[in-house]
């Protein structure tokens, strides 16, 4: 029986009309006429409120008898033909027919070219290339960052990658330090007291045969960082000298004022400290985080609470003579 006059009899038997049901279904009575005369099929949505109103499962309005069989059907006329082979099923055989085919062709490359055991990727070599290629790229990149002039804390960070490596890897990269040369992960740690965080070093690189990093040598620079010169003046300007100019005083302090970072910000701790401790007749006050200070170990004491790659604020006070006698940090 027909969707169409297996509703109208199920309408019938509730002893409803077709515009009574089309009611129920907030329909037209055309719509009702048109299902029933299988012009048009309710969707699925509709099909549900149906079988409500009739008071009947949604199955048994779409199952289709004929010939004492069954067929489903579902809620727009659509027939489910089992003897359809399956799309998924179809893509997944193609796929497979294609790789055994690769595969096949591969080792008759192979086989024909007699290739050796470094080319035994046969026509996938180019993809060998590329892997091989990226793999360098990464390994390289963690030294080639760290290369050229760099402050202490970067070459020291650098030589803990080395460790890992060293530990890890078979690719050994040999470390060159003044009389030193080695690829022992615990000499190269041995090594890392040597360097001071914001002194400059010069890092070159060298490599092997198939382009990895094999060997990094670090040398000392004969001048220290700019923030080092800047220490260095003030131990020397304030030494002793409690009449030193204005200029002379306010200047190697300028180098810290300004959005500077927490390693930073640490340097020029270690200056007002240095200035209190020796230049007695003008004394910097530290401000920060409430706190007044000018003792020079608790200034040098706050060290702790500043992020090496955090960024902050150091502004200047100045008394009536116009000597720096304040620097606040933010």
């Amino acid at each position: 029986m027909k969707f169409g006059d297996k509703l109208s009899k199920l309408r019938k038997e509730k002893g409803l009309s077709q515009e009574g049901l089309a009611e129920k279904l907030e329909v037209t009575r055309q719509t009702v006429s048109k299902w029933e005369l299988s012009q048009t099929k309710p969707d699925t949505d509709m099909l549900v409120k149906i079988a409500d109103v009739l008071e009947v499962d949604v199955s048994s309005l779409i199952v289709d008898e004929e010939k004492g069989g069954k067929k489903e059907t579902i809620s727009k006329g659509y027939d489910i033909d089992e003897t359809k082979p399956r799309t998924w099923l179809l893509v997944i055989l193609i796929i497979l027919a294609l790789v055994i085919s690769v595969i096949l062709i591969n080792k008759v490359v192979i086989d024909k070219k007699a290739k050796s055991k470094e080319d035994s990727w046969g026509i996938f070599n180019i993809f060998k290339g590329f892997t091989s290629d990226m793999n360098k790229k990464d390994f390289n990149w963690n030294y080639e960052t760290n290369s050229g002039t760099q402050r202490g804390i970067n070459v020291t960070e650098m030589l803990d990658k080395v460790i890992t490596n060293n530990k890890t890897n078979d690719r050994k990269i040999t470390v060159v330090y003044n009389n030193t040369t080695t690829d022992e992960p615990d000499v190269i740690k041995s090594l890392k007291s040597n360097f001071d965080e914001w002194t400059d070093y010069e890092v070159s690189l060298d490599y092997d045969e198939d382009g990895y990093v094999n060997k990094i040598t670090i040398e000392d620079l004969k001048n220290g960082s700019a923030a080092a010169k800047a220490e260095s003046m003030v131990n020397g300007a304030t030494q002793d000298n409690e009449d030193i100019s204005v200029d002379a005083f306010n200047g190697p302090l300028k180098v810290y004022e300004g959005s500077r970072m927490g390693g930073f910000v640490k340097v020029a701790l270690g200056s007002f400290a240095d200035s209190n401790q020796k230049n007695n007749g003008h004394l910097i006050t530290v401000v920060y985080g409430g706190n007044n200070i000018t003792d020079p170990d608790a200034i040098r004491n706050l060290k702790s609470n500043f992020d090496e790659w955090t960024n902050y604020e150091i502004t200047y006070s100045y008394d009536n003579a116009g000597y720096i006698n304040q620097a606040t940090i933010k």
